[in-house]
C-alpha cells in the first residue's frame, strides 16, 4: 500500500485535532533515569542528555524543569 502523494487531496482530507494537555520538554543528565511515574510522548538521546516531552503537569510532579510549552496537534 502507498500513502496519498497529492498535496492538495492530502490537505482537503486532513481532520488535524488540538489536544488538550500542554506538553514540555525536560532533558535529564546523562546517566540520570527517567523517573517513576513519566509517561513521555517522545524521547530522544543528545549530548546533553535524555530530552523527554512530557506533559507540563508530569514534568512539575517529577520535579522537573521544562521548557517550550506547547500543545500536540495530532
Amino acid at each position: 500500500m502507498t500513502g496519498e502523494t497529492d498535496l492538495q487531496r492530502l490537505l482537503a482530507s486532513m481532520t488535524p485535532q488540538l489536544l488538550p494537555d500542554v506538553h514540555v520538554f525536560a532533558t535529564l543528565a546523562p546517566g540520570t533515569a527517567v523517573p517513576d511515574g513519566l509517561d513521555p510522548v517522545m524521547q530522544f538521546r543528545e549530548r546533553e542528555g535524555l530530552t523527554l516531552i512530557v506533559s507540563e503537569d508530569q514534568a512539575k510532579v517529577a520535579g522537573l524543569a521544562g521548557t517550550f510549552r506547547c500543545r500536540m496537534i495530532t
